[in-house]
């Protein structure tokens, strides 16, 4: 029972301090947390409070269980108000503590009577306050944090619990979860990471601009910046302190990456008679913030840039084109539209996708120049006729290649040349042994397997062999019927007799050259 003389003691903050850490102590023991209280308050925090070791359960080993604990530093306070303060210092040391740090917060009646607690985790928001702090004390040059307080209101940004050992004890369980070496490498995380979210370093860089076309360029992503002089900071918070380290000190050049300012298409189009499929590519629209009287642009696909500067429209591929490596599908499209403007008879459009769309076409009457130019058509006929023959066959190409690879892929395209063309390249010709039982015009099957570009298929073809004079034993092909495209087989010999007799083709012309009659009669 209260008396009157105890309903009307005030105790001191010191006195006030000890009747929490009383309570505290007191309410652990009741809960059964061993509560390590710190002898000298240099820690950082007041207490390590340490749970009972988890109990034998199926699926956790003795040897697999882990010890939960967590730092606390104590506030007792009687005042009105919701916010408490701390030293810089100390809640520096327990924020940064691997394990869950926790800010408790007593608040007791005048007398030192427990009403209600308080328990702010210091992890997320709470643990990037404390940071951020630290960093501004460091920018202001205030390295004496112990003079320092930093506040926390506990009603907001806390978890309210009852004044009892069951509350005390829930709210801590609740902080910690349950599982340890999640939760540390969680927290490792947030102390590497918090503040950074919009990026590390900031750079003051100073350049010569030669004239607004340049400048125009180099906003536009087109020309590299070549530094005069960097001057780089490290920023977290967006709090910005000299950066020391060595990532700027040999950088010969720099390149923005422009804000986009809406999508478009570049289509490369032949002028010549006749219908012919356009090259497209889908592309980024960025516009140069110099204010000119014809504003410059650029459209960027990762293959081809097309810039419009003062009403003219310049073009060039990203990269060298005989180092670059991509994939078939790519090599496609900007072998076929490079071949059209190779040709001095092609035009480009480009169609912005802005509040509506917009076209704007432009001749382009000269031939360009650069490698390959010559081979450039046979190139991109054999690549269309390549993804036509996978397609046939159900296969895939994705893997990328240069375009020196193209002249090794001679297999390849004999079978786009079979397979595919209307008009066939391909021609064969034979010296027919004299006992070979074969005279006069001969169907054959023709079987193989090949690759390019990372595809496998296998593929078949009735050709129609010929003599080349009438008696003659040299004969020459006349004709390419396409039977069968798929998937790469595993028994090749296996494939060309199941071909040949589904179509009723007694002569196989096997991958060594030689005719091979299949006929019952000769079989064995």
């Amino acid at each position: 029972m209260l008396t009157s003389e105890s309903m009307t003691t005030v105790l001191s903050s010191n006195e006030l301090g000890e009747a929490g850490e009383a309570a505290f102590k007191n309410q652990c023991a009741r809960a059964q947390l061993v509560c390590n209280k710190s002898d000298r308050d240099l820690t950082g925090w007041d207490f390590i409070v340490e749970f009972p070791m988890a109990a034998p359960a199926r699926g956790l080993a003795l040897d697999q269980r882990a010890p939960k604990s967590c730092v606390v530093q104590l506030k007792s306070t009687s005042k009105s108000g919701n916010s408490v303060s701390v030293r810089l210092s100390a809640v520096e040391r327990l924020a940064k503590d691997p394990k869950p740090a926790v800010l408790v917060v007593f608040r007791l009646r005048p007398n030192g009577d427990f009403i209600e607690g308080f328990a702010v985790h210091l992890i997320g928001n709470e643990l990037g306050r404390i940071l951020k702090r630290l960093r501004q004390a460091e920018a202001d040059g205030k390295f004496d944090v112990n003079r320092t307080r930093i506040s926390f209101d506990y009603r907001q940004s806390g978890a309210q619990f009852d004044p009892t050992p069951e509350g005390l004890k829930a709210a801590l369980e609740d902080i910690c979860g349950s599982n340890v070496e999640a939760y540390i490498a969680e927290k490792q995380r947030q102390l590497s990471e918090l503040g950074y979210e919009d990026g590390g370093l900031l750079a003051n860089v100073s350049f010569q601009v030669r004239d607004s076309d340049h400048l125009s360029d180099v906003l536009l992503g087109l020309e590299p910046i070549r530094p005069v002089k960097v001057r780089a900071f490290s920023t977290r918070f967006g709090i910005a302190l000299p950066y020391t380290g060595e990532l700027f000190s040999e950088i010969a050049e720099l390149r923005l990456t422009p804000r986009e300012s809406g999508t478009g298409q570049i289509i490369v189009r032949s002028n010549l008679p006749g219908l012919r499929q356009p090259a497209v590519f889908p592309a980024d629209f960025y516009l140069s913030p110099i204010d000119q009287d014809f504003p410059s642009f650029a459209l960027k696909h990762p293959d081809l840039t097309v810039v419009v500067r003062d009403g003219k429209l310049n073009f060039s591929t990203i990269g060298d084109i005989r180092t670059v490596e991509l994939p078939l599908a790519r090599w496609q499209e900007l072998a076929r539209g490079l071949t059209y403007l190779i040709s001095g008879s092609a035009s480009i459009s480009i169609v912005l996708n802005l509040h509506q769309q917009a076209e704007l076409s432009m001749p382009v009457r000269e031939p360009i120049d650069g490698p390959y130019v010559d081979q450039m058509p046979r190139i991109s006929q054999f690549l269309d006729g390549w993804a036509q023959t996978l397609a046939i066959a159900g296969v895939r190409s994705e893997v990328p290649f240069g375009l020196d690879a193209v002249w090794d892929g001679i297999s390849a395209a004999i079978a786009a040349d079979i397979l595919t063309a209307e008009t066939k390249l391909t021609n064969f010709a034979l010296e027919m042994e004299s006992d070979s039982g074969v005279s006069g015009s001969v169907d054959a099957l023709f079987f193989r397997n090949c690759s390019f570009a990372g595809a496998n298929i296998s593929y078949a073809a009735k050709v129609t062999l010929v003599p080349v004079e009438e008696g003659s034993r040299s004969y020459r092909s006349s004709l390419f019927t396409p039977l069968d495209a798929r998937p790469q087989v595993s028994d090749l010999a296996e494939y060309g007799t199941s071909q040949a007799a589904a179509h009723g083709i007694r002569i196989l012309l096997d991958p060594t050259g030689n005719l091979v009659d299949s006929s019952p009669d000769n079989a064995g």
